[in-house]
């Protein structure tokens, strides 16, 4: 009995040991695949502000073409522009925020995933650089989304003078903060 009972005894402890070491590695997998979606997602958000914002100039562009040719329905096309820039603007503005701030985002799959505000020292500050860029280029795009609209209205020129020039800023800061959150998401392999 005794020889049985020195057998189990070590048997069972090292059953034990394997079930603890693999509990561990699951419950750390989980947990490493966890984080990966929210790297993902913010990933994916800070991309899809670069598109956003050469989506947004080309409708401003849109619109100033649109003004100038005075073709038959140009009013239809201008309005058509104005709707897909103030969603463009609305989207952007959306993302931003929540890059910064963290909150609620809706997927394309109408399914709700939160994003983390960020807190990374090395993407803040860039983020925040881009909040500032952000407002005066936002602010250009609030003009152009005027019902009376016209090439003689004062500032018209100053206006779309700034989302041009803002626009490459808005480009490249984005690039940059999204290449930061991929580097701060390979750093946690």
């Amino acid at each position: 009995m005794s020889f049985r009972k020195s057998i189990l005894t070590p048997l069972a402890s090292l059953i034990v040991a394997i079930i603890v070491v693999f509990t561990a590695g699951t419950l750390w997998s989980i947990w490493l695949i966890n984080g990966q979606k929210g790297d993902g997602l913010v990933i994916n958000i800070s991309g899809a502000q670069r598109m956003l914002s050469q989506k947004m100039t080309k409708e401003v562009t849109g619109i100033v073409n649109e003004l100038y040719a005075s073709q038959p329905g140009a009013s239809e096309r201008i309005q058509a522009y104005q709707l897909a820039l103030r969603k463009s603007r609305n989207r952007y503005h959306k993302a931003l925020t929540l890059l910064v701030n963290g909150g609620e985002f809706t997927n394309s799959d109408k399914s709700i995933a939160l994003v983390p505000a960020t807190k990374n020292p090395k993407i803040l500050p860039v983020l925040l650089e881009v909040r500032s860029i952000w407002k005066p280029f936002n602010e250009s795009i609030d003009f152009f989304l005027r019902r009376d609209i016209d090439p003689e209205t004062p500032g018209f020129q100053n206006m779309l003078q700034r989302i041009v020039d803002n626009n490459l800023d808005l480009l490249a800061k984005m690039h940059k903060v999204t290449g930061l959150y991929q580097a701060a998401a390979e750093a946690k392999m």
